[in-house]
Order: C-alpha cells, then structure tokens, then sequence
C-alpha cells in the first residue's frame, strides 16, 4: 500500500510541480537496509567475551541524518526481545553463543522507517547441529483478511543452516493458543483447512530437523471476511 502511495505521489510531482519537500514529508523515511548481521547465515566475526558471550556489531545503512534507531533484537530459544537505541548507523551488542536471533530497525522517533527482518545464529563453542530458524508465513501473510471461502490453504517457508530440516508440526484455531492440527508435515504447506466466513484463525508452526532440534514461530493471524 504504502508504495501505491509512493507512485501517485511522484506522479503527481512530475505532472503538477509539487515541492520535494512536500514530496519526501509524504513518503516518509526511506526504509533502512541492514548489512550484518547477514540474513539466515552464522555469525562467526564477533569479539569472544566468555564462553557464554561474544559482542557482535550490528551494521545498516540509512539515507536519513540525525534519527535515533531502535535495533529490536530476539532470541528465537527464548523469544525475549531487546530494544537497543543508536544515533548512529552501528551499535555493538553483546549475545549470548550458540543461539539464534532475528533483528529488524525502526526509527524510534515515528516508527516510520523500518527494515526487513533478518536472522542469524551467533556463532559458538562446540556446535555441531543448528536450530531450524523459526517459520515465517508465506499465505495467508500475518494479519491478511482473505475473501469469504470455505477452507484455506496454509503455506510457510523455513531454513536451517545444516539443511536438515526433517518435518512440521502445525497449530491452528480461533484461540490464541491453538491446538495441534496436523503432525509430522513433511511439505511445507496444508491445504483445505476449513473456515467460517466472518471469523478469525490462529496458527503456528514448529519446525524439527533429523536430530530432533526444534523452533516454534511466531503467532499467524489472519480474518475471513
């Protein structure tokens, strides 16, 4: 929606003369990119504090002068958030070893400027076997209002650094603790699930590698009109 928003306006800029000052107020802050961390991948250039610890420096880029960002980072074994503020496009934090981690950057003054989220695993002593990042929802994407139907197809994306990601288990309700759909998916999709027009659903993964490693995403929401 918001780059529908972004095309009418610089249409109406070259048609109509506007002010780009008035332009860039419209859009808003442009998103920021994030650099390291690298998505879906280990983290090995961290300073080793303890056997526990290592500090990592978090980099992105951004066109904007004097914003204070927000760095929101969770731990996926946990799924305890932090939020670290930076004047600059950098900031040093310390993690714990061995653990897996999403971030994404907001600025803190509007919330206007956000980036992608991305994922790692902080590299650490004597791992052997990574933990499957946490699913995302491909369809319905979070918060979707899908057209009146009678059932619905779940499809979600996962990855896993060793690969070796074995089965699925998937959630799905009108709570917001759902119970247990179906076990052991071997496809990362479920198709003809059925719905009511008119209510709203809950679902969830747990996604398990050949090892018996294993890592729940977040909560999926979407309505039925």
């Amino acid at each position: 929606m918001r780059r529908g928003w972004v095309l009418v306006i610089l249409v109406l800029t070259a048609a109509c003369g506007i002010d780009q000052d008035l332009v860039d107020a419209l859009i808003g802050i442009e998103d920021v990119e994030l650099i390291f961390p690298e998505n879906v991948s280990e983290c090995t250039e961290g300073t080793i504090i303890s056997e526990s610890q290592s500090e990592v420096v978090f980099r992105w880029s951004a066109n904007e002068e004097d914003v204070t960002y927000q760095v929101n980072l969770t731990n996926l074994v946990s799924n305890s958030t932090e939020i670290f503020n930076s004047n600059t496009t950098e900031l040093p934090i310390l993690l714990e070893r061995g653990i897996p981690y999403s971030w994404f950057i907001t600025d803190s003054i509007t919330g206007g400027s956000r980036s992608d989220v991305w994922t790692f695993y902080n590299a650490g002593p004597g791992v052997e076997s990574f933990i499957p990042f946490p699913a995302e929802a491909i369809a319905p994407i979070p918060e979707a209002i899908v057209e009146a139907t009678s059932s619905i197809n779940l499809i979600w994306n996962a990855t896993d650094l060793d690969d070796d990601i074995n089965e699925y288990d998937v959630y799905f309700g009108q709570s917001e603790s759902p119970s247990l759909l179906q076990q052991s998916v071997t496809n990362s999709f479920l198709n003809n699930i059925p719905v009511i027009s008119g209510e709203t659903y809950y679902w969830k993964i747990t996604t398990r590698d050949f090892i018996g490693n294993e890592s729940n995403s977040a909560l999926f929401r979407f309505q039925v009109e």
